[in-house]
């Protein structure tokens, strides 16, 4: 997608990232991270190129093997970002918020569903025990509410926030819906985000938050039936990331849908989300997710390492790098190719100003176009 790159390049004009703080995975997601959330067969059609014309259809994309790359790169994006986001505190991704895709199905351009499998993969590697998907994307997450539904332990709550009129047109039943009529806009939707966030943050006491934040809320946006204004959705995303922050509980979030012919326009709406989660990283003054709840009991603990000083195994089977040459940077604005996460520190010295603790920076996880083998 093109507003990948757009992003990318927005972050990077607007001092919120510099070239030399991103890091790249370097091995391809293993199929088990799919398979755990996924039907076996479903997976291995997709990858391939064996699904019939009819579930293509429903999926609203051609097949090709760059969707395929993207695709399973675009996950591994948003699962870095979890764990990320585990150990630093909060965390972004470039892309992700695939949620419309169910156990043996794909739709609504969606084919596998990036936040569960995310949700999956840390609390197998033990970084949480309990996942809280917030998702206020305009469209219902249909497939992450059976998906998160389906599973016997209850560890992943699923929570949408959607227009009742939009897509899907058969909604699933979330753990909890919150559906508003078309043409509904900042005060009605932030109104009941301040009522409904808190206690369901409260209630069910996560260990992690993925946030699908989506822009189509937006009141100009093509596929949305909102009339959210775009200081509405600052608002919004600087809510969902202090009251996180408030309870010392990190948070990853996903860039969802956002529809408009202009990309750059679009590209600046989602980096939104990266602008809020520097705010509320400024404010925290270096809160650190994991670390900062382990601080009374060790004041001589050894501060975690940096995602600059990063580099090799982050566990669980991921592994990144710097980018750092200008050759790699080229490749990131001009292939076409395919999608690569990135993670990066989020805020550089430029955005923040000088670091007064030696508090571990914020990260993100970015997606932009890489070639990659897979």
């Amino acid at each position: 997608m093109r507003k990948f790159t757009s992003l990318f390049l927005h972050l990077l004009r607007s001092g919120l990232a510099k070239r030399d703080e991103f890091f790249i995975p370097v091995e391809a997601p293993p199929p088990s991270w799919f398979t755990a959330v996924h039907c076996q067969e479903y997976f291995s059609d997709f990858v391939s190129g064996s699904l019939d014309e009819k579930r293509m259809r429903r999926i609203g994309l051609p097949w090709s093997p760059q969707l395929v790359r993207r695709t399973l790169v675009e996950a591994a994006g948003t699962v870095l970002s979890a764990q990320l986001a585990c150990e630093f505190g909060i965390a972004c991704s470039l892309g992700g918020g695939t949620h419309h895709a169910h156990h043996n199905f794909g739709s609504g351009f969606t084919i596998f569903n990036d936040v569960v499998i995310a949700a999956d993969v840390v609390i197998k590697e033990g970084r949480a025990s309990r996942v809280l998907i917030v998702d206020l994307d305009v469209h219902q997450g249909d497939g992450t509410a059976a998906l998160a539904s389906a599973r016997p332990s209850k560890d992943v709550f699923a929570l949408s926030f959607h227009c009742g009129a939009n897509f899907p047109f058969r909604k699933e039943t979330s753990d909890l819906d919150v559906s508003f009529e078309r043409g509904a806009g900042d005060d009605e939707f932030l109104s009941k985000l301040r009522e409904v966030l808190p206690s369901v943050l409260d209630s069910f006491g996560p260990d992690l938050v993925l946030y699908l934040s989506g822009v189509d809320p937006f009141e100009g946006d093509k596929l949305g039936l909102l009339n959210l204004s775009e200081d509405g959705l600052r608002e919004r995303d600087l809510f969902v990331f202090r009251e996180c922050t408030r309870r010392g509980v990190p948070v990853s979030g996903v860039i969802g849908g956002g529809y408009d012919d202009d990309v750059d326009k679009l590209a600046a709406r989602h980096g939104l989300l990266f602008e809020s989660a520097a705010q509320v990283w400024r404010e925290a003054e270096g809160w650190g997710g994991r670390g900062v709840r382990r601080r009374e009991s060790s004041e001589q603990r050894q501060q975690p390492e940096s995602p600059q000083e990063r580099k090799g195994d982050l566990g669980g089977g991921m592994r990144l790098e710097r980018l750092e040459s200008s050759s790699k940077l080229e490749s990131l604005t001009s292939s076409p190719a395919a999608n690569v996460s990135i993670s990066s520190p989020l805020f550089s010295e430029k955005a923040v100003g000088s670091f007064v603790t030696p508090a571990v920076p914020a990260v993100s996880a970015v997606s932009t176009p890489l070639p990659v083998e897979i």
